[in-house]
């Protein structure tokens, strides 16, 4: 057998090998459950390099056996050989797509380094010193280069061999220094555990295998743990669960799409990792093994796993947040207005709904008591300030009520336009 007929028969028969490996790997994770992320994660790099393995063995046997070999694996003689007549255009179409996936991650590294040169400067020098005792914390022996960037909006490291920590600009002022601090603790992680050439490695195999959806799928596996690793070496740096999620709800207003081939601390569902953080419940989907079994079946189908972040928003986590610790921050403006006991996703949502520390002040202020934060977003979106509640006053005394604010605003009573 030629090598062009051995290479488009090791693509077929990559279908039911990808399939097999990643049916293995789910298996494992349901022995693996209340395993730490970091087993879960060295897991997922032995199943990625299975799928890697797999195919390179099926070519070297297709190679050196021949076509009989071939037709063999996959059915009847005659079968496999009337079948290779369409190999040619699968082995096109597989070229094709790895090129421009090529092409695409070229093109990520380039903006990597752009990052890395373009628009930087150094930090502040009382940061020098905190970086080091950071550096020395999590366990990197060599020394980081550190630089404030105005091209990015979430901190990240870039490089492997001479790593660089870019830290935007606004998160030196938005942020408070232990936030900050444990941002930085996540991305000194990434150095220490080498997840940079890690990363450049995965991305090479699923380019090369980008047709297989179980690629994508264990890749998208592999990346969730590796922020989770990265998470719980921060914390227990900083020493606050709190500390960390907070700094992790305020990159949910900062975040944009980040440079594949750099390590950002955004990486990943915000929001799964801070519940995962807070211990919010989560459910485990119980149907893994028949969804795969459904994509041997029928290979094309992309499925996913993750869908546990909306079910896990019907659980609240009641954290206690301290003014002094947070004095400044979004988080502890909530705190000085007297939401000391909120979930971590009442915070998101407040900030999401635009819904600032002033304006929680102003309201609780009017005499209306302490609406919850569910109230204060309707207040807010419906454009309810503290003068239309002083307004609402003189109409109706006796009824202050969030629903009845909210109608008599969009009445135009409260604006002075209606009767």
């Amino acid at each position: 057998m030629n090598f062009a007929n051995a290479l488009g028969w090791t693509l077929v028969h990559f279908v039911w090998e990808g399939a097999l490996i990643v049916t293995l790997f789910a298996v494992l994770q349901l022995f693996l459950k209340r395993a730490s992320a970091n087993l879960r994660y060295l897991t997922g790099c032995a199943a990625m390099l299975l799928m890697l393995i797999a195919p390179l063995l099926t070519l070297l046997g297709l190679a050196e056996h021949g076509a009989a070999n071939a037709s063999g694996i996959s059915g009847a003689a005659h079968q496999g050989n009337s079948f290779s007549k369409v190999l040619p255009v699968l082995i096109g179409v597989w070229l094709a797509g790895v090129v421009l996936l090529s092409v695409w991650s070229a093109g990520g590294w380039v903006m990597a380094q752009r990052l890395r040169r373009k628009c930087r400067s150094r930090i502040p020098a009382e940061w020098e010193g905190r970086m080091e005792r950071l550096r020395r914390a999590v366990g990197v022996r060599r020394t980081i280069r550190v630089f404030q960037s105005a091209l990015t909006d979430v901190p990240l490291v870039v490089g492997w061999i001479r790593p660089v920590i870019l830290v935007p600009v606004c998160a030196l002022t938005n942020m408070n220094v232990l936030q900050l601090e444990a941002l930085l603790a996540h991305e000194l992680a990434h150095i220490r555990r080498h997840d940079y050439l890690v990363n450049l490695m995965q991305t090479a195999v699923e380019t090369l295998l980008y047709y297989h959806p179980a690629v994508w799928w264990l890749g998208r596996r592999i990346r969730e743990e590796r922020e989770h690793c990265c998470d719980d070496i921060a914390v227990a740096v900083c020493g606050s669960t709190l500390v960390y999620a907070s700094a992790l709800a305020n990159l949910e207003e900062n975040r944009v799409a980040a440079v594949r081939l750099a390590m950002a601390a955004s990486n990943g569902s915000l929001v799964s990792r801070i519940q995962r953080l807070a211990a919010v419940p989560r459910r485990t989907s119980s149907g893994a093994p028949g969804w795969l079994i459904a994509l041997i079946v029928s290979f094309g189908l992309v499925m996913t796993l993750s869908g546990s972040a909306q079910e896990a928003r019907n659980h609240r986590d009641a954290v206690s947040i301290s003014q002094s610790s947070y004095r400044g921050s979004f988080v502890g403006g909530l705190a000085a207005a007297g939401y000391n006991e909120i979930s971590v996703d009442e915070i998101i949502a407040l900030k999401q709904n635009g819904v600032s520390p002033e304006y929680l002040k102003s309201i609780t202020a009017s005499g209306i008591g302490k609406p919850s934060p569910d109230e204060l977003i309707q207040l807010h979106n419906n454009g309810v300030s503290a003068k239309n509640i002083e307004r609402a006053k003189d109409f109706a005394p006796e009824d202050l009520s969030v629903s009845r604010l909210i109608q008599l605003k969009q009445s135009g009573i409260l604006s002075g336009k209606g009767n």
